[in-house]
């Protein structure tokens, strides 16, 4: 019992460990499909859409920067359907977000 117990548990193990998933760096274009408070969705090139995490660079004003339709550049690491935005830039080049909207976190400088 002991054995098969920790058979089971070894596998189980690697089978999780292999199935993790590991953030990749990403570039997309595209238009904005929606907006959030601290985000938005934009396609990827198989038109499967992803959630961008922007609240690092526009705080909960996404909405006061970012429009549905905007054409815009996301560079960010992605984990599954997630992307956490490093960059958004907009179709003129220029950011999404001013330096300002971006959240002042304590103990960083």
């Amino acid at each position: 019992m002991t054995k098969a117990f920790t058979l089971a548990t070894v596998l189980l193990g690697i089978s999780c460990w292999s199935s993790a998933s590991v953030a990749a760096e990403v570039t997309l274009t595209g238009p904005v499909l929606s907006v959030y408070q601290d985000g938005f969705r934009i396609a990827n090139e198989r038109g499967q859409a992803l959630r961008v995490f922007a609240w690092s660079l526009c705080g909960d004003a996404t909405a006061d920067h970012i429009s549905r339709g905007d054409q815009v550049t996301v560079t960010g690491d992605q984990e599954w359907r997630l992307i956490e935005a490093q960059s958004v830039t907009k179709e003129d080049g220029s950011p999404a977000c001013p330096e300002s909207a971006a959240p002042a976190i304590e103990g960083v400088n």
